[in-house]
């Protein structure tokens, strides 16, 4: 019942996007069908692929993650719409997706427009760019953390990942990070 209750979830959610199929909005699609709509429990991801026919990235892969060899969770590789996706998730954590074909502004412009956020941090002192946006107050995942990282156009390449960090673990780097 869970399974069939996320996909009508993640097809509305396709379906209020289906104005403009660029690859920063089916990138904003994925990450919003996967990600935010799982937010409270990331191994729905989990079901969600494997009924979608997504392939398992074998666990000697994902060991070289230092969150997943610690916390568990699972790797994905997703094709939706002709394009390719890896979305992974450490259970209770993270949950994030990388693609060859990422439009870094527009992508932000659409996290902007698509959920409440503010910018904490920026850089582009290296190859590649990074923002970092908190999910405001007045929202259901407040205290969250988007991630977006980028190659420099300079780099000709055109890979770039989102990342969801929750809540709770953002509090706990914090408490961390004062003691």
């Amino acid at each position: 019942m869970k399974l069939f209750l996320f996909l009508i979830s993640l097809a509305v959610s396709c379906l209020s996007f289906a104005s403009d199929k660029s690859a920063a909005q089916k990138t904003i699609e994925v990450f919003d069908g996967t990600c935010i709509r799982n937010y409270n429990d990331f191994e729905g991801i989990k079901y969600l692929l494997e009924a979608t026919g997504a392939k398992k990235i074998p666990d000697e892969v994902l060991k070289f993650d230092p969150a997943m060899r610690k916390l568990g969770g699972d790797g994905y590789v997703y094709q939706y719409e002709n394009e390719n996706y890896m979305i992974g998730y450490s259970q209770g954590i993270s949950c994030g997706i990388a693609t060859d074909n990422f439009d870094g502004s527009r992508t932000i412009e659409l996290i902007k427009n698509n959920f409440k956020v503010k910018k904490v941090y920026e850089d582009d002192s290296g190859v590649q760019v990074t923002h970092i946006f908190m999910l405001s107050d007045n929202n259901p995942y407040s205290g969250a953390i988007i991630a977006v990282t980028y190659a420099k156009e300079s780099t000709g390449l055109k890979v770039g990942s989102l990342g969801l960090i929750t809540a709770d673990a953002v509090e706990g780097l914090n408490k961390q990070n004062r003691s």
